[in-house]
């Protein structure tokens, strides 16, 4: 059995592209966290666009907090 209709649409900036000079700004953004113990910050803006990065990342981050405190 096939369909009677079939339409593709392909949205070919579909998956949002960092700017040039995002690393800088993450770079940035980093040293200022630095000033604060408990912020952290995670997401799609920040390293990796994709849901499996975002659940990567959460997961990592959520180890290193677990670690410091730890300590």
């Amino acid at each position: 059995m096939q369909p009677d209709f079939v339409k593709i649409y392909r949205h070919e900036k579909a998956i949002p592209q960092y700017n040039i000079g995002h690393d800088r700004k993450l770079k940035t953004v980093d040293e200022m966290l630095l000033k604060y113990k408990n912020l952290y910050l995670t997401g799609n803006a920040y390293r990796g666009i994709g849901v499996n990065d975002c659940i990567e990342n959460s997961y990592k981050l959520a180890e290193t907090i677990i670690r410091k405190e730890e300590i």
